[in-house]
């Protein structure tokens, strides 16, 4: 199966990262936040905070599902979540996902821009769901669900219940690698059985589809810690680390700050690695200790001659720029050469867009775009890693601002800011690039410049009105 489950425009890597979809509850009933987003104005501003806390998706609902929740039309649950999406897809990049059961509104939200279909009843509940998701060639989130908390086997049932939505999807045509599972937390289950999903995690992902596992603020926190709703966040957060520790792909929450840095440090956790140095030399004096043919020893605290720490994976923004010879030839070798990497995850790039050169040289217009990754290695590393490929690709750096095969820039390094002799991060002077900030605002309008304390959408809106910031 594919390495990546596109959402939208975006890549999300299949192992190693746990990602966040941001509930925003169009809806005045949602048991913890019912009526907190009535204009859209405001589920603009909800978006935009989520997105910058951390967010990688945001699900829309129309209809609440809590327990004793009132059914609404189609057309009201439309009402409520077109616009919405309309307007996120206007205003962010960022994948959106609605969260319905009705054939109807699903198709209405997919015609609106959502990029998936997020499904409580697995495709049970109505057989046109399949194929309105089919055709539209978007992801899908299938989650389990029964009218009654009746089992013999439950996790077995479980498990056996989620096979049929896979095999309802695969049968209308929805690709493998478009669908995600949800053991569906908070349905068709008693606290107990809630509880057992959560200790029986592994079950789920051995299925060999990304899981979701939705949790936040839900009525099996609320009993086991005797808290309201909202003062739930503590006990999210645990499952969230949980989810990270068994591999889960997605964690669906309300609070996006406190379950992101959750996730980071579980992460930081689960993937460190104990430094290695290499074994004595033959003919030392501690050559016998390696005598059983060990390379290498692993030692708790060594200082030097190790792996280094744990891989963590950074969020970057990198500009691409050609202007000799083949160069939508040259750009498409280096994004292949970032995708081949093995700490490298590809997440999703801006338009190809041709631009005038920039600093004075006489020159061929360029090809430019800007890409988002995630990476484990540092800066430094990094920057000799594209360094590297634009030397494959016969990059000659000559002239100051002169023409170039292939241009590759580290541009933002999450918020880090750094001054060393060959990396300046931020990219100087990108505020006062429009080929920079128009691709760049594509995929990262809502991200904050460090030191200028500005998102690049309003980094460009100013360079268009003469006030780009020095």
């Amino acid at each position: 199966m594919n390495k990546y489950i596109t959402i939208g425009k975006r890549d999300f890597f299949r192992q190693g990262k746990t990602y966040i979809m941001g509930i925003l509850n169009m809806t005045p009933d949602s048991f913890s936040d019912g009526g907190s987003y009535k204009a859209i104005s405001d589920a603009l501003a909800r978006t935009g905070q989520m997105i910058r806390e951390g967010a990688d998706v945001i699900d829309v609902g129309g209809e609440s599902t809590r327990p004793g929740y009132t059914k609404i039309s189609d057309s009201e649950e439309i009402d409520r979540v077109v616009p919405v999406i309309r307007a996120i897809k206007s205003h962010y990049d960022v994948p959106v996902s609605v969260d319905t059961y009705k054939p109807a509104v699903a198709r209405a939200a997919l015609a609106a821009g959502a990029d998936m279909v997020n499904d409580i009843w697995g495709l049970k509940y109505d057989p046109e769901m399949a194929g309105v998701i089919a055709k539209s060639g978007a992801a899908c989130c299938l989650m389990h669900n029964r009218e009654t908390a009746d089992y013999n086997d439950f996790v077995g049932e479980c498990v056996a219940d989620l096979f049929q939505s896979v095999d309802i999807a695969l049968k209308a045509g929805i690709a493998p690698d478009k669908i995600i599972l949800d053991p569906g937390v908070g349905f068709g289950k008693t606290y107990m059985h809630n509880l057992l999903v959560l200790k029986h995690l592994d079950a789920f992902n051995a299925l060999g589809y990304p899981v979701l596992l939705g949790t936040s603020r839900k009525s099996v926190i609320g009993q086991t810690l005797h808290v309201p709703p909202l003062e739930r966040g503590t006990g999210t957060a645990v499952t969230s680390v949980s989810a990270v520790a068994h591999g889960c792909m997605f964690v669906r929450v309300h609070d996006i700050k406190t379950n992101y840095e959750a996730i980071k440090m579980a992460e930081a956790i689960k993937y460190a690695q104990e430094p290695v140095v290499p074994a004595p030399a033959a003919g030392s004096e501690d050559n016998a200790e390696s005598a059983a043919g060990q390379t290498a020893r692993k030692v708790p605290g060594a200082p030097s001659g190790g792996r280094g720490p744990a891989p963590r994976w950074h969020r970057v923004w990198l500009g691409i720029g050609a202007n000799m010879g083949d160069r939508m030839g040259a750009i498409k070798k280096a994004v292949d050469a970032m995708k081949a990497a093995p700490d490298v995850r590809w997440c999703r790039m801006s338009d190809i867009l041709e631009t005038k050169p920039y600093g004075g040289v006489v020159q061929e217009d360029f090809l430019n775009a800007c890409a988002c990754i995630e990476t484990s290695k540092s800066p430094q590393e990094l920057l000799k890693f594209l360094n590297g490929i634009e030397q494959d690709l016969g990059r000659e750096r000559i002239i100051r601002w002169g023409p170039r095969t292939i241009d590759l820039d580290i541009l933002l390094y999450e918020d880090q800011i750094i001054d060393e002799e060959n990396l300046k991060i931020p990219h100087i002077d990108m505020q006062n690039r429009e080929f920079v900030l128009k691709p760049l605002a594509q995929i990262a309008g809502h991200v904050q410049h460090p030191v200028l304390h500005r998102t690049i959408h309003e980094l460009y809106n100013d360079l268009f009105k003469g006030g780009a910031m020095e």
